[in-house]
C-alpha cells in the first residue's frame, strides 16, 4: 500500500476488489458466530471472478459517489494468527495477507487477496452461520453462494493451469518459526568507550627516539580490540530479517526469487552482508586480510536512485514444504519507524508475480558497553 494507492481507491465504489469497513473485524477471544463475518469475506473475496488484488480496507467510512474518508482504528489483527486461523478451515490455503498501514495521523488496516488459479475455496466444516462446501463468492458489494456452474468451471480452470500457490512470511533465522507478515526489530545503537581506553593487543610496537615504528617481528593486530567494537557496533545498528516462502500447492515452484523494494527517503537504512566491514582479525597486514575470505550472497542490496532493492534467491519450494532464505538482509533506523513494504513474489512457472505487504516496526534502542564487554566478544566470537 501506498498514499498513491490509497487515495485512489478512497474514490472508487465497493466491488469484487474493494470493501471498506468502519471497524475491526472481532477476532481475538470472539465467538464463532463474530469472526465468520471475516471468514466469510476472506472465502468470498478469495472466489471472486477477478484478475487483479483484491483489498478490504479497515477503518475506512465509506461515502457512496463520493470520496471515502479515513477513520482509522486502534487495534490490528496479528497475520500469523489470521492464516493459521482461515486455512485451517478451508479446504486449501487460501493466498492472503494483512498489514497496517500508517496515513496522516490514522493507521487503518489492509486485508489483501492475490490473484489465484485455486479456486474453490470452501470450508471443511460448518463454523458458526457459515456451511461447509459451501463456495461464498463476492458479486459486486454483496456476498452471495456460487451456483453448481460456477463451482464447475473454478475447478475446470484451476485443473487446467496448475501453479504453485505462494506464502510469503518472516520467519526466526535460527528455529525458522513463523512470524507472520509484520515484525518488531529493535536495532542495538551502542556508545563505544574511546580508542585510547582498549588495551594493546599482542606484542606492542616499539617506537625509536623519533617516534618511528620499530620492527618487532611480530604479526599481531595492536588495534583488534578497538576493530572488535567498531564492529560490533556497525553489526548491532541493523536487525537482521529472515523470509520463508511456503508451497501449500501440489506444483513445483521453480527458482523463486523476493523483491523488496523500500524508498531511500523513508530514513530506512537496508545492507546485507557485503555491507559491513570485514571481521577484524588477530593478526595485522595481508596475513589477518586472508584469515576471513567473502562468502558467496543469495540476499542482495542494491540502491537505485532514490530507493533500494532487496533480492532474495529462494530457489525451488517443494509442494507443502517451505523453503528460507539462507542469508538474512538487514535494516537500521536512528528513531522509531513504522513502514509497510511491498514483497513480490515470482517464479519461473507463476504466470504473474504475487505481491506481499510486508509491515516494519523498527524500534532502536540506545545501549553503552565497556571495554570488558567488548574483549570479552572478542575473545568468545571473534576469529
Amino acid at each position: 500500500m501506498t498514499e498513491e494507492l490509497l487515495e485512489s481507491l478512497l474514490y472508487r465504489s465497493e466491488s469484487e476488489t474493494l470493501d471498506f469497513k468502519e471497524g475491526q473485524y472481532a477476532f481475538a477471544g470472539a465467538t464463532p458466530e463474530q469472526k465468520a463475518e471475516l471468514l466469510k469475506d476472506v472465502l468470498a473475496f478469495a472466489n471472486a471472478w477477478r484478475d487483479t488484488e483484491a483489498r478490504t480496507l479497515i477503518g475506512v467510512r465509506e461515502i457512496k459517489h463520493a470520496k471515502s474518508i479515513v477513520i482509522g482504528i486502534q487495534d490490528h489483527l496479528d497475520d500469523h494468527s489470521l492464516h493459521q486461523f482461515v486455512n485451517g478451515k478451508t479446504n486449501r490455503p487460501i493466498p492472503f495477507s494483512y498489514s497496517a498501514f500508517a496515513t496522516g495521523r490514522f493507521q487503518i488496516g489492509v486485508l489483501t487477496l492475490a490473484v489465484t488459479d485455486q479456486r474453490p475455496f470452501f470450508l471443511n466444516q460448518d463454523f458458526g452461520k457459515l456451511r461447509r462446501n459451501v463456495t461464498y463468492i463476492r458479486r459486486g458489494s454483496s456476498t452471495d453462494e456460487a451456483d453448481p456452474d460456477e463451482v464447475t468451471s473454478m475447478a475446470i480452470k484451476a485443473s487446467a493451469t496448475p501453479q504453485p500457490v505462494l506464502l510469503l512470511e518472516f520467519c526466526d533465522g535460527s528455529s525458522r518459526k513463523g512470524m507472520g507478515q509484520s515484525v518488531e526489530l529493535h536495532p542495538q545503537l551502542l556508545k563505544l568507550p574511546k580508542s585510547k581506553a582498549f588495551p594493546c593487543y599482542g606484542k606492542p610496537s616499539h617506537f625509536d627516539a623519533f617516534g618511528a615504528a620499530m620492527p618487532t617481528g611480530s604479526t599481531d593486530n595492536n588495534d583488534y580490540y578497538v576493530d572488535a567494537a567498531n564492529y560490533l557496533k556497525s553489526r548491532l545498528a541493523y536487525a537482521s530479517v529472515s523470509l520463508g516462502v511456503s508451497n501449500s500447492s501440489e506444483e513445483l515452484a521453480e527458482a523463486v526469487v523476493i523483491t523488496i523494494r523500500a524508498d531511500s527517503a523513508s530514513k530506512i537504512q537496508v545492507a546485507d552482508e557485503d555491507d559491513f566491514p570485514d571481521r577484524p582479525s588477530r593478526y595485522g597486514g595481508p596475513l589477518g586480510r586472508m584469515t576471513h575470505p567473502p562468502l558467496a550472497c543469495s540476499t542482495r542490496v542494491a540502491l537505485y536512485g532514490s530507493h533500494y532493492e532487496i533480492k532474495i534467491d529462494i530457489g525451488n519450494v517443494q509442494p507443502g514444504q517451505t523453503a528460507y532464505s539462507t542469508q538474512p538482509f538487514y535494516l537500521s533506523s536512528e528513531a522509531d519507524l513504522d513502514i509497510t513494504l511491498e514483497a513480490t513474489i515470482s517464479a519461473n512457472n507463476l504466470r504473474s508475480p504475487t505481491t506481499v505487504p510486508l509491515s516494519f516496526a523498527l524500534r532502536p534502542e540506545t545501549a553503552e558497553v565497556t571495554v570488558p564487554q567488548v574483549v570479552k566478544f572478542a575473545e568468545d566470537h571473534l576469529d
